[in-house]
């Protein structure tokens, strides 16, 4: 497996992380205060992120951004990032790379978490696998035959905005009963206060839910989110014959509350679920940052790997 430097690049906080032979050996965050939010002074923070973490930024084989959003097709510019919009449009790659003087990679983050399962965690040795992301929101990748899918545009493996229920709430997508109004932190607080339970913090809320189950606000939550995960496995099963399924974020670490109702959807959508490989990654917080640091490794159409 190929070793450099990961970057994550959320909307507040920049996690950098030395990867060698699959594993964060060095690791540097940055805040991304107010005055910060420019293409330039982020380039001047990541180049200082790297230098951090690595003695020699030079001698590196590369540097990865995982990125929260939509980029291009060939990796070199973000097209849209939610978080950062003031990146839109920006080619934040080869401004760095001019910086550093090292090849530079980026891709969507859940991509990185999934490659970094794939290549270093609970998907390693698989060759067709799917990871969902259940953080904040559903992100998801799809591994064929060792290559990471994104799609012509960059906009492939949107897993998070499959419809699990066309009559469904809807989504900030434009769409209905997508898989995130459930699976995610977004979703399971969006049932809770569907129950008329308050949500003054959806942190403390989504962990109240899995401390405390039996709760019947909590208990439907578990149930609808576990639900959807199992309609959305049947329906990615059924269209990419892919057997392997790692669940990664911070919902995954509860994947076995989850599991009961996830299987009697995979039951009902006529899917052995004995079939199937359901795995919980197990990178947890360094998931992207290693992936990130891998993305030398993941090709895009036409390329090779490095």
């Amino acid at each position: 497996m190929i070793s450099g430097v990961g970057v994550d690049v959320g909307g507040t906080r920049l996690k950098f992380g030395r990867v060698s032979a699959g594993r964060v050996e060095q690791r540097a965050v940055l805040s991304l205060e107010a005055g910060d939010r420019t293409p330039d002074a982020l380039i001047r923070l990541l180049a200082q992120g790297v230098a951090a973490v690595a003695a020699d930024p030079a001698a590196l084989h590369g540097v990865g951004l995982g990125i929260a959003g939509v980029l291009s097709a060939d990796g070199r510019r973000v097209l849209q990032s939610p978080n950062l919009p003031w990146l839109d449009g920006h080619a934040l790659p080869d401004a760095l790379e001019a910086a550093l003087g090292v090849p530079v990679w980026a891709d969507n983050d859940a991509n990185c978490v999934g490659w970094g399962e794939a290549r270093a965690g609970a998907g390693r040795g698989e060759s067709r696998q799917i990871c969902l992301a259940l953080g904040t929101g559903t992100g998801g990748s799809l591994v064929l035959d060792d290559r990471l899918i994104r799609g012509d545009r960059g906009r492939g493996a949107e897993l998070g905005h499959l419809a699990v229920d066309p009559d469904g709430p809807p989504c900030g997508c434009g769409g209905r009963g997508c898989l995130e109004q459930y699976a995610s932190q977004t979703g399971l607080c969006r049932i809770l206060r569907a129950w008329g339970e308050p949500v003054a913090s959806p942190d403390a809320a989504v962990r109240a839910i899995f401390a405390r189950p039996e709760e019947p606000a909590h208990a439907a939550a578990i149930r609808a989110a576990g639900g959807a995960l199992g309609r959305a496995v049947a329906h990615l099963h059924a269209l990419f014959d892919v057997d392997c399924f790692v669940f990664a974020g911070g919902i995954a670490a509860s994947l076995a509350l989850l599991e009961p109702s996830l299987l009697d959807a995979v039951a009902d959508a006529g899917v052995t679920p004995a079939s199937l490989s359901l795995r919980q990654g197990s990178l947890g917080v360094d998931a992207g940052t290693i992936g990130a640091a891998a993305l030398a490794d993941a090709p895009r159409s036409g390329q090779t790997a490095r």
